[in-house]
């Protein structure tokens, strides 16, 4: 992987570079240049929005001193004294030459840093590249903004509201709380509180028994709600959505829940079981507003894309998209009718549309448009009637509408905020919620304020049902074994609290006090000495019912709570537990402790492992002049902080704890452990010969020398890796320890073998342990070298595991000759070029879209900044992906290159592969040169670790080196090498459900599967034999050469009787040709199969008769039909539907299709039968290249534009026999045919 993504430079922009590199490089010899003032700014403003600590490109961050020191995937970029061999200013300057290109940094259109710049990151590395002065304090940043006092008695303010004829409740959205009101007196009934940000939507079921809310914390997650109206208790929480939620709406029939969030993402949601039930994409923008026709066939979605999407429910096909919006769509509505959807935004318009029953794309016609306000729209909603439209926008308007012509009525009067909160109540009101908190309401049908009775006697309040208890946080969390601690419990419904509940035995608590509104208690808990280390659920009982449980944690350290203060806490003794919660914004506590010179320290952050939502915290540790000794933000990546660091003088030292992203509440908790703890962070070897028992050295801090722990693989028949047993009581880990279980022959790695002298001499079969650890230092990266002899053309695979086992070690392995230079593997030369658009692509999504795709054909080679993918499907049409082949839902890297994220508009190139040293005529377009390197496996088995195959070029000593490929290092860095020879080969699998419930007159899809070894990529034929009368199923299925997957079906006729039947019998075996000898694989038993009840319909594939389908779509034939098609030429089939009460939209695909035959005619959705209707025709279309053979397809329920294999037990047809036969020759004496 490189350090950045990057797009090529153009000649003219790398012109300019090099005559400005003599300018540039005079200003490296001026004075120190300050980091803060002048270095971190420039990559603030250019580099940060891609290589931010969260997600870095590259795994390369510069938001930070430390980070860009430190480097990324491509090493170290920063080489203090020496701007020019710098690889940061050979990106800037465009002159990387990664992958044997010059690419500049930023990449795509994004504009480059002037010549200026440049000379300032020249001078300030050409000058040691010195750090900031001082380490920075996100505090700081605070300080400097102006101080804005609150306004006394100041309101929550009101984001939302909805309100329930059926239980006659009024609902606003605030800040972290709905409240329930009585909409006659504005009385608060219920507040439910514990809600994540804003609440920015609300819906009542339609008995009104339930309320839903939408919120989240903006950038983070969102979060919706589901509480019951009657005692507030929370049903469940919806969670999914990576930012804040601010569309919601229910389906009228109740089942199925609607978010959309700033994600860009609408999600379905199950209501019976609070599963997601389908996630839809289409938007490019956050999704503001969501309203379901009142059929519950449709719903519409408003972005900030400048769009209103129809989608098709429940399927959720894109149905329509409105595009004449100007901007951000912020509401929108159906008509009570369903013919109408209303919709406002940042444009200040209202527009109405038509939808047309089936609201089919071309059918849904623009209304009207009515310029409505001096602002943006914020609520939109429609009268019970349909008669009138209720707007209110930025301008502090509230208006009246007719919904026939968008004529308006009234202008209520001005409003002292903004009012995005609007209902209409049963009683002819229309209730306003403003961001000042107040809420007003006015007559519906005239905009008159409501006057306000006379004050009367108070009626009592009807008492509403009490609510189970709430728990929703402990002060402090953890408890020490053999002692009693005070614990305060916040939450609700605390006031009849009768007992605290504790999931072990050897822990006991006592009520100590609860406040009269039963939101704070106190227990007293008291945890036996014998409690171990661990987790314990807590919960609470009430005479309502039990709270959910929160883990309370115990722990044989002492426990101290840290507050805010000016002055740190002072730790009497160590070792110590300290929690603390970072509640405001930018807060740092501090804690100090007295520690002695050489004694190891170790502070370990619990956060994130504890459920918190401090999900950036940052440990610093000082001395005590304030010099900055040690600091991290995670062990390792997304990890909780951990600081080991040797004292380096007798004294006093300050530990500071911060959220580098300043955020806080009090879910930001932590827990800090300091002591000389025992602390174990990683094992080495990484292996254990089966049959036998190894000792495994532990790694980390205070461990008695040469400790170790027993592998006992003695009994590991069948087994590939074991757990290693570690001693909690002694040993502290967040390691979860493996070690592979060995059939080679086992080596230790033996130091020094860094250099080409000292290179290990290893065997053509072997397994070798060696960490990356340099003698240098800690912090200083190490390559381990490893010599092997080969013959010329002699064949191995070499491959790493690390990550797999738990190592923090991002192996790279390389293959060098005896001079130590890279041994070229392939020559790549292009011969078309294209781009990434739409969207910039991470490291495993096989769908890329391409600016220019037209000229690609299947199964061409592509490269893309150093990865080789193969077209697996071209993009059928402008609005749709290029698909490339792909294991486990992740596309596969072809050549021994490794998968990488590409940025948009970076280029691509198809190419042709050729053997290092061909002459190459030039085309103007690039050549790449590929070398025997692997950083992460292409074929996606090993995640992290490396594999590739070399074949030996000549014969002689070759060098394998292995290297973190972050330059990263350290006595964790634990990794087996494997060198051994190719041994080609499969395993196949049947995959399907335990139980195939195949409906009566129909059938179901199943699949079978190839585990391809060592690039062996032939056919895998797979037979299914001995299937009971009354079935058909799809036999033989061919998974085709460099295939993973092969689709089937399992055909019921209407013979068959109902009810599980006898497949016991059923034969599955696998037979392939490999290496030029049959080997065949018994895959076991089929599934059990079950006849069901004929379903409401019935699919069938038709060949085409003189223009019209050959059967009659409602009775499948005896045995399959045929369909004969020559290479370079096309077919009509028939897709028909026997509809039995179910008219809906169907959405269709035809499976199992020979590589490079296609559904040539599929539209902006796909293969459709549209409602009502019962037939489709569509065109296959066969390449030229495609050989002579026959396959069973079938056609099924799914989306064409889905181009995985679909879902098994999809529902299908009987399959069709496919023939692939070339034209017959045409006789010499034939008469010839005319064209006229």
């Amino acid at each position: 992987m490189h350090l950045f993504k990057h797009r090529a430079a153009a000649p003219l922009a790398l012109l300019t570079a090099c005559a400005c590199t003599a300018q540039i490089h005079a200003a490296s010899t001026a004075a120190p240049v300050d980091f803060d003032a002048k270095i971190a700014p420039l990559f603030q403003e250019h580099c940060v929005d891609c290589h931010a600590a969260d997600d870095p490109d590259g795994e390369f961050a510069l938001d930070t001193f430390a980070a860009l020191m430190k480097g990324g995937k491509g090493g170290k970029a920063i080489t203090p004294g020496n701007a020019q061999e710098s690889l940061l200013v050979k990106f800037l300057e465009g002159r990387s030459g990664v992958e044997g290109k010059n690419q500049f940094m930023p990449p795509g259109k994004k504009e480059h840093l002037k010549p200026d710049e440049i000379a300032m990151i020249r001078q300030w590395i050409d000058g040691g590249a010195l750090p900031p002065a001082t380490p920075a304090k996100p505090a700081d940043v605070l300080s400097k903004l102006p101080k804005v006092a609150a306004k006394p008695g100041l309101k929550n303010a009101i984001q939302t509201l909805a309100y329930s004829p059926k239980s006659k409740t009024l609902a606003a959205g605030m800040f972290g709380a709905v409240h329930l009101l009585n909409p006659q007196t504005r009385e608060v009934l219920r507040k439910l509180d514990g809600v994540a940000g804003k609440v920015n939507a609300l819906v009542f079921s339609a008995d009104g028994t339930q309320l839903f809310a939408a919120a989240g914390d903006a950038g983070i997650n969102g979060v919706a709600y589901q509480w019951k109206v009657a005692d507030g208790t929370l049903v469940r929480k919806f969670e999914g959505h990576t930012d804040a939620i601010y569309g919601l709406t229910l389906s009228p029939d109740g089942q199925t829940l609607v978010t959309g969030s700033y994600d860009q993402k609408i999600k379905l949601w199950n209501l019976a079981s609070g599963a997601e039930a389908a996630t839809l994409t289409g938007h490019n923008g956050a999704v503001f507003g969501l309203s379901f026709r009142p059929d519950g066939k449709v719903l519409a979605s408003v972005s900030a894309d400048r769009t209103v999407k129809l989608w098709e429910m429940p399927s959720g096909k894109r149905l329509d998209t409105f595009s004449q919006p100007l901007k951000e769509q912020t509401a929108v509505s159906f008509s009570p009718d369903g013919k109408t959807v209303a919709a406002g935004g940042a444009d200040n318009r209202i527009r109405l549309w038509n939808v047309s029953a089936r609201a089919l794309e071309g059918t849904n016609k623009l209304q009207q448009t009515r310029y409505a306000h001096e602002g943006g729209l914020l609520s939109l909603v429609f009268s019970a009637d349909g008669k009138s439209i209720f707007t209110a926008a930025a301008d502090r308007g509230v208006k009246i509408w007719n919904a026939a012509d968008i004529k308006e009525l009234h202008l209520l009067e001005k409003q002292p905020d903004w009012s995005p909160g609007l209902a209409v109540l049963d009683t002819g009101k229309l209730a306003v919620g403003r961001l000042d908190g107040t809420l007003a309401l006015y007559d519906a049908t005239t905009g008159e304020p409501e006057v306000k009775p006379m004050a009367k006697a108070k009626a009592a309040p009807k008492a509403m049902a009490p609510a189970k208890p709430e728990l929703v946080r402990l002060e402090p969390r953890g408890v020490q074994s053999g002692s009693t601690a005070r614990v305060k419990l916040t939450g609700k419904g605390l006031k009849d609290l009768k007992a605290v509940k504790l999931a072990h035995g050897g822990m006991k608590a006592a009520i100590v006090s609860v406040n009269p509104e039963g939101t704070l208690a106190e227990v007293d808990i008291t945890t036996d000495k014998e409690v171990p280390r661990s987790q314990v659920n807590l919960s609470l009982v009430t005479p309502a019912g039990e709270s959910a449980p929160v883990k309370v944690l115990v722990d044989y350290l002492p426990q101290v709570m840290v507050t805010k203060s000016a002055e740190p806490l002072l730790l009497q003794q160590l070792p110590m537990n300290v929690w603390g919660t970072l509640t405001d914004i930018g807060q740092v506590d501090s804690v100090r402790f007295t520690a002695k010179r050489g004694q190891t320290m170790v502070l370990d952050m619990a956060a994130r492992r504890v459920e918190s939502k401090a999900s950036s915290p940052r440990v610093e540790v000082l001395n005590a002049q304030g010099k900055l000794l040690a600091a991290n933000n995670g062990l390792d990546s997304g990890s909780d902080p951990f600081v080991a660091f040797t004292v380096p003088a007798d004294g006093d030292y300050t530990v500071h704890i911060r959220q580098i992203t300043l955020d806080g509440s009090a879910d930001h908790f932590y827990r800090l452990s300091i002591g000389e703890l025992p602390y174990v962070t990683g094992w080495w070897p990484l292996s254990v010969t089966a049959g036998t028992k190894g000792k495994i050295h532990l790694v980390g801090h205070n461990l008695p020398p040469n400790t170790t722990i027993e592998a006992d693989a003695t009994d590991t028949k069948g087994m590939d890796t074991i757990s290693l047993p570690l001693d909690s009581d002694n040993y502290r880990s967040r390691v979860s320890m493996t070690v592979a279980v060995s059939t080679l022959p086992e080596q230790l790695e033996s130091e020094p073998n860094d250099t080409l002298e000292k290179a290990q001499p290893l065997p053509g079969n072997v397994s070798v342990n060696g960490r990356l650890m340099s003698s240098v230092g800690p912090d200083e990266p190490d390559a381990d070298l490893y010599r092997i002899e080969a013959e010329k053309g002699q064949e191995f695979i070499i491959e790493t595991r690390a990550a797999t086992l738990g190592s923090p070690a991002d192996t790279k392995v390389e293959v060098l000759n005896a001079k130590g230079d890279a041994v070229p593997m392939m020559t790549l030369q292009a011969t078309k070029d294209s781009w990434i658009t739409l969207r910039s692509e991470d490291a495993n999504d096989p769908a890329v879209r391409l600016g220019q795709f037209a000229e690609l054909e299947l199964n061409d080679y592509m490269y893309f900044n150093g990865e080789v993918l193969k077209v697996f499907r071209l993009a059928r049409g402008p609005d749709a992906d290029t698909i490339y082949y792909a294991s486990g839902g992740k596309r596969r890297a072809y050549f021994n290159t490794s998968p990488a994220a590409h940025g948009l508009d970076d280029y691509c190139y198809a190419v042709q592969p050729y053997k290092p040293g061909t002459k190459l005529v030039p085309n103007g377009l690039p050549i790449f040169e590929l070398y025997y390197a692997n950083d992460d496996d292409g074929e996606r088995e090993l995640g992290r670790d490396s594999r590739l195959r070399f074949v030996a070029p000549e014969k002689g000593s070759y060098l394998l080196r292995v290297s973190d490929t972050r330059s990263w290092g350290g006595d964790r860095f634990a990794y087996r090498l494997i060198v051994r020879p190719v041994v080609h080969g499969y395993a196949a699998k049947l995959r399907g459900p335990a139980m195939m419930n195949v409906p009566s007159g129909t059938g179901s899809q199943f699949s079978v599967t190839a585990n391809r070894k060592d690039g062996w990529d032939g056919d895998v034929r797979v037979d299914i034999t001995g299937v009971p009368a009354g079935f058909y199923v799809s036999n033989p299925l061919i998974i085709e050469a460099g295939h993973l997957e092969a689709g089937g079906s399992i055909f019921a006729y209407p013979t068959a009787a109902m009810g599980e039947h006898d497949f016991s019998k059923v034969k599955v075996t696998a037979t392939a040709i490999v290496d030029g000898k049959e080997v065949k694989e018994d895959l076991g038993a089929f599934p059990k199969v079950a006849v069901t009840a004929a379903p409401k319909r019935a699919l069938f594939m038709e060949p085409d008769l003189a223009g019209s389908p050959a059967g009659d779509g409602k009775n499948a034939p005896t045995k399959p039909y045929e369909v004969t098609i020559a290479p370079g030429s096309t077919v009509s089939v028939w897709l028909r539907v026997d509809r039995r009460g179910d008219d809906a939209l169907l959405g269709l695909d035809v499976e199992n299709l020979p590589h490079g035959v296609i559904v040539d005619n599929i539209g902006l959705n796909g293969v459709q039968i549209r409602a009502g209707e019962n037939v489709r025709e569509i065109t296959l279309a066969c390449a030229k290249w495609v050989p002579e053979h026959d396959r069973l397809c079938h056609m099924l329920v799914g989306n064409a534009r889905n181009d995985a294999v679909k879902t098994d037990g999809a529902q299908t047809s009987l399959p069709v026999l496919l023939k692939i036969r070339k034209p017959a020759p045409v006789a010499a004496n034939a008469p010839q045919s005319s064209i006229k």
